[in-house]
């Protein structure tokens, strides 16, 4: 079963919020990344088929959307004053809370928020959701859905504000303002610093270079080798330094 998204743009009264987002979900773990007003939740609220947007659409193989889709929101809204037990009776999901590890006997308005977006989790289980999407991975649940996703055997969205969620993904997309500014595998976003005291800022114009005083630092994938190999042959002393993911995150795609 696949989930796409087709062209999908979003526009508010202050303008576009997503544009053009073309992608396709099979069973696979992908990460969204983006920093805060990035179009990440709006997307993910599109293709759990809660809003519409306003150009394109999201497609399914087969069966209602709203509930091939388990969407867990990045702050799920109950009444307060309801037990986990009362809510998930109304999709008769009572089976399914030890698998969340919720207490049943609980008020939403005594929940911790990792136990509400378990509790919004549980609420979809019973239509055997064939997707899952999660808006922001919370530090308390990172545990729960590491081992939930291992055994799920559908596709799966985690949408973030950094990079730690990729550690459970194979594939990134980044969103910036609303568009897709990388689409790949997560090795892509592994970088190295070549640091010298020789100026070669004019030697690798196709890379990102930065001159600091005597310092000038070349940024380059770290599976490629071309500025090393050419500095080697001419004898030129440099250090190579790993990068974070996250820093490269935000200083070429965020």
């Amino acid at each position: 079963m696949l989930l796409r998204v087709l062209n999908v743009s979003k526009r508010f009264r202050g303008g576009y919020v997503l544009e053009g987002i073309n992608l396709e979900l099979g069973k696979e773990r992908l990460a969204i990344l983006g920093a805060h007003n990035s179009g990440k939740s709006v997307l993910l609220n599109i293709m759990a088929g809660i809003c519409k947007p306003t150009q394109g659409k999201v497609e399914i193989d087969e069966g209602e959307l709203r509930k091939k889709v388990a969407y867990v929101p990045q702050v799920p809204l109950f009444d307060p004053l309801l037990t986990v037990k009362e809510i998930v009776s109304y999709v008769d999901g009572l089976s399914y809370l030890d698998k969340v590890e919720l207490d049943r006997n609980k008020r939403v308005k005594d929940l911790t928020l990792g136990e509400r977006k378990r509790l919004s989790l549980a609420i979809s289980l019973p239509f055997y959701p064939s997707f899952l999407l999660v808006d922001e991975m919370d530090q308390e649940n990172v545990d729960f859905f590491s081992r939930f996703i291992s055994k799920f055997k559908g596709g799966v969205i985690l949408a973030h504000y950094n990079t730690k969620v990729t550690n459970l993904c194979k594939k990134v997309i980044i969103l910036s303002h609303g568009k897709v500014t990388y689409s790949g595998r997560k090795k892509g976003l592994k970088y190295k610093v070549i640091r010298t005291n020789r100026n070669v800022e004019k030697r690798f114009p196709d890379l990102y270079v930065t001159v600091a005083g005597e310092v000038c630092e070349v940024w380059e994938r770290s599976d490629q080798r071309k500025v090393e190999d050419e500095l080697d042959k001419e004898g030129v002393k440099y250090q190579v330094i790993q990068v974070e993911e996250d820093e490269v995150f935000l200083r070429f795609y965020a």
